[in-house]
């Protein structure tokens, strides 16, 4: 079993949104990847956690303004929101060259 990422250190965000980050395999390297889960399709990633919680800063405020535009309902935000922080495991299949991608959570804030 290998390692993608064994720590992501993230700080309580003010008011707003749950969010959930995790480490993904994008080549030779590591991206992280943050979403909203209570935001469908509200998700974005950068090359460190906070660099993919600053995109995701971005990409909530374009999600809500087109909620805004087009007449539908606004999800407020909660006072405590929760971090989930994953992280990301290869595991070697049965079958030969095959892999399994698992996640466990690692932090619950």
């Amino acid at each position: 079993m290998t390692l993608i990422a064994d720590r992501i250190d993230v700080q309580r965000p003010e008011p707003g949104f749950d969010v959930e980050i995790a480490p993904e395999q994008y080549g030779d390297g590591v991206i992280y990847v943050a979403r909203h889960p209570g935001l469908p399709g509200c998700t974005s990633h950068g090359s460190t956690p906070d660099e993919a919680l600053e995109n995701l800063a971005d990409a909530r405020e374009m999600y809500l303004e087109g909620l805004r535009r087009s007449g539908q309902p606004v999800p407020q935000p909660h006072d405590s929101p929760r971090v989930n922080v994953l992280t990301a495991f290869i595991d070697q299949a049965p079958t030969e060259g095959s892999l399994r991608l698992s996640w466990r959570l690692v932090a619950h804030e």
